[in-house]
């Protein structure tokens, strides 16, 4: 990776920050009441109204109206609705709520250097995405059946999705319909060890949604906290006084460098092989390290599922199952 996108991170403290609650988390379609309660009970359950237009709708219409609503708080500058939503689902659709997290992201990142007067505008897409994380994924657009496989490694590490069974990333094909499932845990489903870890998955997603009741969301980090969200979120990864401690503790058992992110994000996917894969998609990995390193605010997700199952693993290695 060049070594100007490489930053430095400093130390910081999260004590204080701890402080300041935020952030929602809960299904759709079938509602989950426990879920539904934790929304109602964030921050971000002033946006109710916004969240109930878009239970049950696919990825275009929640661009839509999310690209509507943007539009009639913040006027045109930015483009008219439709040009919004354009710019929200570039590729004219996203076939995973993770997509459109994604596509989100990079349509902010037009208003952080003019962060005194755009804050509103991140913190509005910041609300969308935690309603977007309190909604059941629904995979209603797939890709041309005429696209048997992604052509470029940039291309198919956009693709990326999380595995079934961890935090860590998987390559996969656009008709790919297999469970996904990473480099550590290509199991049998029929295996031990796959049911074990498929049995904590509830009480991993109960943990990351209490992770997100309690953690300040990345628009207060920015705003009121007046952090750089990168070097705040790889400082989450290796301080002393970080609120994801399992995740610390577990990196720094690694050995493995943890000075930049890309650093970070090679240890986050641990155990890779690039020599025992292919050559496009070990370049792809390449780009995953390289682009998430340097834009280390978009894995925020991703350090508190990496929290959420190293805790829950702690729990089953010492004593069984706990609640």
């Amino acid at each position: 990776m060049c070594t100007s996108m490489r930053i430095h991170a400093e130390p910081t403290t999260f004590s204080q920050i701890m402080k300041n609650r935020s952030t929602p988390r809960k299904s759709n379609l079938k509602e989950d009441p426990g879920r539904l309660e934790l929304f109602l009970s964030s921050p971000e359950a002033a946006e109710i109204e916004v969240r109930q237009r878009v239970f049950g709708k696919n990825t275009i219409q929640i661009a839509g109206i999310f690209a509507k609503e943007f539009v009639k708080r913040f006027g045109e500058k930015w483009g008219n609705a439709s040009e919004v939503a354009k710019a929200l689902l570039p590729a004219g659709r996203a076939s995973t709520y993770s997509n459109l997290h994604y596509n989100i992201n990079m349509f902010c990142k037009q208003f952080y250097p003019t962060w005194q007067t755009d804050t509103d505008k991140v913190e509005f897409f910041d609300n969308m995405r935690f309603i977007l994380d309190s909604l059941p994924m629904r995979m209603d657009y797939k890709p041309s059946e005429k696209k048997a496989s992604y052509h470029t490694p940039k291309e198919i590490a956009e693709h990326f999705i999380q595995c079934h069974l961890c935090w860590r990333s998987v390559a996969r094909k656009p008709f790919e319909k297999r469970t996904p499932l990473c480099h550590k845990h290509d199991l049998q489903s029929t295996s031990s060890e796959y049911r074990k870890l498929a049995r904590m998955k509830t009480q991993v997603d109960n943990i990351k949604s209490q992770l997100k009741m309690t953690l300040p969301t990345l628009g207060y980090i920015k705003s009121k906290i007046n952090h750089r969200l990168d070097v705040y979120l790889m400082n989450m990864c290796r301080s002393d006084d970080s609120p994801l401690q399992y995740l610390v503790t577990y990196l720094r058992t690694l050995n493995m460098p943890l000075t930049y992110g890309e650093d970070i994000m090679r240890a986050l996917e641990h155990p890779l092989r690039l020599n025992k894969i292919d050559s496009m998609t070990a370049l792809a990995w390449q780009f995953h390290f390289e682009v998430r390193g340097a834009y280390f605010e978009r894995n925020y997700d991703k350090l508190l599922s990496a929290e959420a199952w190293l805790r829950v693993a702690a729990g089953y290695k010492h004593g069984g199952k706990r609640k």
